[in-house]
């Protein structure tokens, strides 16, 4: 589970552990495919909407519990 607030974006975790998430995120069982494939497009200095994308695309692709479809929404941040 994630939580946003003002501080930032932080990942929850049954063992009661939370994890600030400074560039990106994922979870499930794809998780780490998705986040080697974000690592490397984040690298590229891709817009945010790529870098998720082939994150979620890489987790369908290599993970046999991931699949789509793949619905991307943008969330304007107040300042």
């Amino acid at each position: 589970m994630f939580v946003m607030n003002r501080f930032g974006l932080f990942a929850l975790y049954s063992l009661r552990s939370v994890e600030q998430c400074e560039r990106f995120a994922a979870i499930g069982s794809g998780s780490r495919y998705a986040l080697g494939a974000m690592h490397a497009a984040y690298e590229l200095e891709v817009p945010a909407e790529d870098v998720a994308r082939l994150g979620v695309e890489a987790a369908i692709e290599f993970d046999d519990g991931s699949y789509g479809p793949v619905t991307l929404e943008r969330m304007k941040l107040e300042a």
